[in-house]
């Protein structure tokens, strides 16, 4: 690559030195239009060592940071706050949902129903959701964005009508709701309040949380909760978002993975390991480090 700067390729890993082409591979570059112009000099001495600098230009010293940290991205993205549903039903079977392969993030993997917290989701309070009669360990706008992911996604309603019974809502209407809230129409407390549903928190029990490290360029800070399957209800998934989507007893699931019939991330493992756990202790707790993340990774 001419035009580049030699000292750019006394960069070392583990002691050793790097061609520019690895340093490029393994710093993340490759996402900020790498050319001739990628480093210069000029910026290697300005005083913000973490500095993002203009047209794609990185500074050295944050570079020989990343590699001894072995953080592969110029900068650790910050997660996003997230919600993930273990729908199970009265078999003890879980619902896992398959990714488009054409989906830039995790295409083609069998996942939980869930996604970001959006900001709609923030509620201080509302008359069809009983947050007053709870006490919530974590924020009560997970919640929501776990009952609105579930619906967006396999069209399931949790919630109660002001009689109590289970939601049962017309087809037609259900879909026009789901692709509602898709587009962001509406939001997820619109739905309850037409159709004067109460939503209860506590019917998802919270599991534990997982925040994707560091190394990866997406990340989401994700509480996962477990919610039974509603009388009356059965899972119909969003066929432009999902493809396809299949009941798992969860060690079925991990067998499937272990035999490469479907793709898992380590979340989704570790979640399905915990499942296992709670079926025979009765203790449903999910406790997470990032070393346990990355030992994964590894295995992977």
């Amino acid at each position: 690559m001419a035009g580049v700067d030699e000292e750019l390729t006394n960069i070392t890993r583990g002691g050793n030195a790097m061609t520019l082409e690895e340093v490029i591979a393994e710093s993340g570059l490759q996402g900020f239009d790498v050319n001739e112009e990628v480093l210069d000099m000029e910026y290697i001495n300005k005083k913000n060592p973490t500095e993002l600098l203009p047209q794609g230009k990185v500074k050295k010293d944050l570079i020989q940071n990343r590699m001894d940290l072995k953080i592969g991205t110029l900068m650790a993205a910050t997660p996003k706050p997230a919600a993930t549903v273990v729908l199970m039903d009265e078999l003890s079977r879980v619902y896992l949902t398959k990714r488009p392969v054409t989906m830039k993030f995790m295409g083609g993997f069998h996942v939980f129903p869930g996604g970001a917290v959006e900001s709609h989701d923030l509620l201080v309070e509302n008359d069809y959701i009983k947050s007053d009669e709870v006490h919530l360990s974590i924020s009560l706008s997970h919640y929501i964005a776990a009952a609105r992911e579930l619906f967006e996604e396999v069209g399931i309603l949790l919630g109660n009508t002001t009689d109590g019974f289970p939601v049962l809502l017309p087809k037609e209407k259900e879909m026009k709701y789901r692709n509602d809230l898709v587009s962001g129409e509406i939001p997820f407390v619109r739905v309850l309040e037409q159709e004067r549903v109460y939503f209860d928190p506590r019917c998802l029990t919270y599991i534990g949380q997982i925040t994707t490290p560091e190394e990866s360029p997406i990340r989401f800070d994700t509480r996962f909760f477990l919610a039974k399957l509603p009388p009356g209800q059965s899972p119909e998934p969003d066929e432009k978002e999902i493809d396809g989507a299949s009941w798992f007893k969860p060690e079925e699931a991990l067998t499937a993975f272990r035999h490469k019939k479907i793709k898992l991330a380590p979340p989704t493992i570790l979640t399905l390991q915990a499942i296992i756990d709670f079926q025979k202790s009765g203790v449903l707790k999910m406790s997470v480090t990032r070393e346990d993340l990355i030992k994964l990774l590894k295995e992977l």
